[in-house]
């Protein structure tokens, strides 16, 4: 984007950091440029072996919009999309369209930074799993009293605790064992050698 520190160069150095990750590609980056725009921009665009590219949509509108949205995010070989649970109509549809296209959906609960109320989320994961999702995001600070049979994404890491933004944060060697995947986005884009930030990070989650 313009003005963004996310140039071409430091993705590319990025990819080369070897490891099970993929790519989160928020909102206003997907509107200013487009899914298949910032398909051609990552550094694997062309290859025959793809990262993960995770749409972080946060969607939540009526059932057609946001199956229309699957095509264009298909077509650009996003892999996973998600959605605001507690913003959404009935969204089986969407759900099993997706299945067709194979891209996975992931209903978004609570965010991480601010109040988290565990009856909530629970709530949330109930709709996700009647609805046909694939994955729940949810705070992993309190995934282990979430019962689901769904996959966890866990949020809300910081490698120095909580601070003003994440009140709850765990350090990245925490998720092991209590959540599935995670998503890190800023502790790793605003370091100061965001490749080996993403790097130490893969090797806290590993060990």
């Amino acid at each position: 984007q313009p003005k963004s520190p996310i140039t071409s160069d430091l993705l590319q150095l990025m990819s080369k950091v070897p490891g099970n990750w993929g790519w989160k590609v928020n909102l206003d980056t997907l509107i200013h440029l487009g899914a298949m725009g910032v398909s051609t921009y990552l550094p694997d665009h062309g290859k025959s072996q793809l990262k993960p590219r995770f749409a972080d949509v946060k969607g939540h509108n009526g059932r057609r919009t946001l199956e229309r949205l699957l095509e264009p995010l298909t077509e650009a070989a996003f892999t996973h999309v998600n959605f605001h649970l507690e913003n959404c109509d009935v969204l089986t549809e969407v759900t099993d369209r997706a299945r067709s296209l194979d891209i996975k959906t992931m209903g978004l609960t609570q965010m991480s930074h601010g109040d988290v109320e565990v009856k909530r989320v629970q709530k949330l994961v109930k709709k996700a799993e009647k609805f046909g999702f694939d994955e729940v995001i949810l705070p992993a600070f309190i995934a282990n009293k979430i019962e689901t049979d769904l996959g966890i994404l866990g949020t809300g890491f910081r490698s120095q605790g909580p601070d003003e933004h994440q009140p709850h944060a765990l350090h990245p060697r925490e998720a092991r064992g209590i959540v599935n995947s995670v998503a890190i986005g800023s502790p790793i884009m605003k370091a100061d050698d965001p490749a080996t930030a993403l790097q130490q990070h893969l090797e806290w989650l590993s060990v």
